[in-house]
């Protein structure tokens, strides 16, 4: 025999798993509706993909141009500038992308100044560059 509240627990267990079965397909039907939302995105993404290489490929062309025609000068000021705002930015305990990203014009300005260098010391007669 059962008593009243043994009944009542059969009745509540019932309950929470019926309720726990929608809230089941409540969560599958949402997390599709998730993944759909993320194709979507990740497919507009890729489209738009090489309209931003490009453009990203012109900055940078651009750039490179405008440090071949800087004078020496300025591109060691730059890079002393740029070696000087990285070291700060390490002694503070910056976020390390943070410095790799400080650290990027610095090396395009010592990569010109680099070429440079050895530019003139091939066209230079007599000089030879020390091994």
């Amino acid at each position: 025999m059962t008593t009243q509240s043994e009944q009542t627990d059969r009745s509540s267990a019932t309950d929470d798993n019926g309720t726990a079965r929608d809230r089941g397909e409540e969560a599958r039907q949402v997390l599709g509706d998730v993944a759909d939302t993320v194709r979507t995105r990740a497919q507009d993404v890729a489209a738009r993909l090489p309209e931003a290489a490009e453009a990203t490929r012109g900055a940078i062309g651009q750039a490179a141009d405008q440090l071949e025609r800087s004078s020496t000068d300025s591109l060691t000021t730059g890079a002393a500038f740029s070696l000087g705002l990285v070291t700060g930015l390490i002694i503070a305990g910056a976020n390390r992308l943070l410095v790799a990203i400080a650290l990027l014009p610095a090396a395009a300005m010592g990569a010109t100044l680099l070429e440079r260098w050895n530019r003139s010391a091939r066209m230079t007669p007599g000089r030879t560059p020390k091994a």
